[in-house]
């Protein structure tokens, strides 16, 4: 069975278009003109009305919604050289005006199976021509047979099948050459390193133009390199040159144009280039002299390689026979090349933006964490100097607390660590772990700032992602350390809401407040550069949202978190 939009159907429903005119005009002409042989004239017109209402019949059966062409093409195809043979034999045989019938069948052939069924249909006409030759001449002995012409119509047949196999092999060659393009994306995996990926898809390049070499050379926005690729099937050769080698890469007359030459060498080689409606023809060297011996190049076809993130040029050596269907292929497979140089060039840039990125957050995390705590430490030994020569015991008792906070920032420093190198964690123990560290980070602020901190978190049993989960306890700490630091509260009261969307943090102190009064949210505080620096670009960086409420009394921090990452879509 073959679906409605198969080709073979196509085929059969053009070939019964085709029966029906050919029956149609063959009947007008008669009419028109009609054939004087008086022995045959009422068979003709017979055979004639019985082929149009065959041709008419095979209509329905065409159209149905399943079809077995297979069949049908076969059985219709020895049915019309039955009938094409006959009319040529009642219409004077080998000298019939009919005879042109016989190019339909061929066509028809051709459609269907496209070499060998040119080539057999030639051969079966072939032989019931000589045929019928032979039996008139020799068994009728009408002393019809003429032998000029019987060579002439089967030369004349031969050379039509001969043309008709030229073009199904042309046409076969094309449709191969689209075909491979067409699977162009299935063949290259893009998640390959850049110089498998790279070279993969330079090899399908060159399989596709058949290319026995090629070149590749090209120059990033961002990077003054000139990269050269050298492709052979012995060698891939990956080169990174100053931006002037090879300067000027082609000719002047030439730089934002494809083109071909049949020998580069030449000082006066002809290169053809595409124009509006065609091609034309140019003389003069087309590239670089020290390029042209350092590669010995001859025939060549240069194609423009000008991504969004790379400019440069793409030469296919040493293809023979190329013309000027190459240079508009060669242009398709560039595109494609463009296609995938520019993706790779931008995953390279938003890796190294990823790693920048990582390693800023890393320098913030460790700012707000093991810095924060040395420099507390600092200050506290400071004290607990000046406590050594007054109250000895009470010092003893700030290094036993100081010792506390070291070994608490130890584990902290171990977390931070083992994130760079992330095991699974089951969630319930993720979940003990974070309440865990706020606790701890309670006791770590209270110890070493001497600022009583009351931590709060609703539901208690609510599931974070452990990441989110960091940002959380950084965020805290850096609200706690200020409240303790700048506004000197004594007393701070934090509370952690997990709705279904988003966390929403709340801190509290009674301290003196921030160097300004009233109520500011991210945009105001941003605008006017007030606020805590660092807390506002970790919730920045979070798609969070501040509000600060800071009067003589105290200060409230109103911190919201998205649970999930929203990403920012173009307006």
């Amino acid at each position: 069975m073959e679906t409605f939009y198969s080709p073979r159907v196509r085929t059969e429903r053009l070939i019964v278009v085709g029966r029906i005119l050919l029956a149609v005009l063959s009947l007008l002409v008669l009419w028109l003109d009609p054939y004087e042989s008086s022995k045959y004239s009422d068979a003709t017109h017979i055979m004639l009305w019985a082929y149009l209402g065959y041709s008419l019949l095979l209509i329905p059966l065409v159209w149905a919604p399943s079809v077995r062409v297979n069949s049908i093409g076969l059985i219709t195809h020895i049915v019309d050289i039955a009938i094409f043979t006959a009319l040529v034999y009642f219409t004077e045989g080998i000298n019939s005006p009919f005879f042109a019938y016989f190019v339909f069948t061929l066509f028809c052939a051709t459609l269907r199976w496209q070499k060998n069924g040119t080539l057999w249909t030639a051969l079966a006409f072939l032989c019931l021509f000589i045929g019928m030759g032979f039996f008139m001449e020799i068994i009728q002995n009408t002393g019809d047979f003429e032998l000029n012409r019987f060579i002439i119509r089967s030369v004349y047949l031969a050379g039509i099948a001969l043309l008709l196999v030229y073009l199904t092999a042309y046409e076969r060659h094309v449709r191969t050459e689209l075909a491979k393009l067409h699977d162009w994306p299935n063949h290259i995996k893009p998640s390959s390193p850049p110089q498998t990926v790279i070279q993969d898809a330079l090899t399908y390049a060159a399989g596709v133009m058949n290319a026995p070499r090629l070149l590749m050379i090209w120059e990033e926005q961002e990077e003054p390199v000139r990269h050269i690729i050298y492709l052979s099937p012995e060698t891939f050769q990956w080169q990174q040159m100053p931006p002037n080698t090879y300067e000027p890469l082609v000719a002047k007359h030439l730089q934002h144009s494809d083109f071909l030459c049949q020998n580069a060498a030449g000082s006066s080689a002809s290169v053809i280039l595409p124009e509006n409606k065609g091609f034309r023809h140019r003389r003069g060297s087309p590239l670089h002299v020290e390029l042209i011996a350092r590669y010995h190049i001859r025939q060549v076809i240069v194609v423009v390689l000008n991504g969004q993130e790379f400019q440069g040029r793409l030469l296919f050596l040493d293809k023979s026979g190329m013309n000027s269907d190459d240079l508009t292929l060669s242009g398709l497979v560039a595109r494609q090349l463009k296609t995938l140089m520019d993706q790779l060039i931008q995953r390279q840039h938003l890796q190294k933006n990823a790693a920048t990125e990582e390693r800023i957050k890393m320098a913030r995390d460790l700012h707000d964490g093991v810095l924060q705590t040395l420099t507390g430490i600092a200050l506290q030994l400071e004290t607990v100097k000046r406590q050594l020569e007054k109250d000895t015991p009470r010092a003893r008792q700030r290094l036993t607390e100081l010792q506390a906070v070291i070994i608490e920032e130890q584990r902290n420093l171990r977390h931070f660590i083992q994130k760079l190198k992330p095991l699974p964690m089951a969630a319930d123990n993720l979940q003990s772990f974070m309440e865990r560290r706020l606790n701890n980070l309670a006791e770590t602020i209270r110890q070493q700032w001497r600022l009583n901190v009351e931590i709060d978190i609703k539901p208690v049993n609510a599931f974070l992602p452990q990441s989110l989960a960091d940002d959380i306890h950084y965020l805290l700490r850096e609200a706690l350390i200020n409240s303790a630091k700048h506004a000197q509260a004594p007393q701070v009261k934090a509370r952690i809401a997990i709705e279904a969307d988003q966390v929403n943090i709340t801190v509290e102190d009674n301290g003196r407040g921030f160097p300004f009064q009233g109520q500011y949210d991210l945009a105001g505080l941003t605008a006017k550069h007030l606020g805590p620096k660092t807390l506002m670009e970790r919730i920045i960086m979070l798609n969070g949202q501040l509000i600060i409420h800071s009067s003589n009394a105290g200060a409230s921090l109103e911190i919201s978190v998205p649970l999930r990452p929203r990403h920012n879509l173009p307006a």
